[in-house]
């Protein structure tokens, strides 16, 4: 919906670009952060490198980035900044090219000039390890060893409905400690159109933040 909040993201090694908005379902809504991460996860990517947004996550939303595997490295950024790009122009504005002109990718290494995820969202935490000497925790979603890809199996719909089902499950994330755990967990949407959609489950270990099978497979 317009004016609702959103959020962008930078896939980690890939360099792709994905939206995250939020999504209201009437009696549960997912923040721009954990449709973004559902995003990349379907995708199969390999992580999140940097959140561009004009609104900081919420709580929930803190807690699902924070079991990312590219936490410690991530990057935010304040989408109400005014950016000055090399040539003198303003990011945002509309750029009028000539045919075959070429877009150059930005390097890497500018997105160090922009502060880590875990310094400008959660600084009572940052504070806190920093004085016991302890880094923030972070997980291994997209890292995992159970992440993989995974061929369907069956010779039709119904069997493959299934086999989908059952490689959702095995790659699902779920954190030691975990305060949900309910093991791994997943589904298979059809679609009146007979398409099959992942859903799958990726667990806090607060419990906070967490996707369900459904809410994923409905991103």
């Amino acid at each position: 919906a317009v004016g609702e909040p959103a959020a962008v993201g930078l896939a980690h090694s890939s360099g792709n670009i994905y939206l995250g908005p939020s999504l209201d379902f009437g009696s549960r809504r997912l923040g721009p952060e954990q449709t973004l991460v559902a995003n990349l996860y379907s995708h199969g990517e390999m992580g999140l490198d940097a959140v561009a947004a004009y609104v900081p996550p919420a709580r929930e939303e803190a807690e699902l980035l924070r079991e990312v595997a590219t936490y410690k490295r991530m990057r935010w950024l304040d989408a109400n900044l005014v950016c000055v790009r090399p040539d003198g122009g303003l990011h945002g504005e509309v750029q009028q090219r000539q045919p075959g002109s070429m877009i150059r990718a930005a390097k890497p290494r500018l997105l160090k000039k922009y502060p880590l995820v875990s310094e400008a969202l959660a600084p009572a935490d940052v504070a806190a390890a920093a004085v016991s000497g302890l880094e923030v925790e972070h997980g291994s979603c997209f890292q995992h060893a159970s992440y993989k890809y995974l061929e369907l199996e069956g010779s039709g719909m119904d069997e493959w409905q299934v086999s989908l089902a059952r490689n959702s499950a095995t790659r699902s994330y779920c954190p030691p400690g975990a305060a949900d755990d309910g093991g791994p967990v997943g589904c298979a949407v059809l679609t009146g159109a007979n398409s099959l959609y992942a859903g799958f489950s990726i667990r806090t270990r607060s419990g906070l933040g967490s996707l369900s099978p459904l809410q994923s497979a409905l991103v």
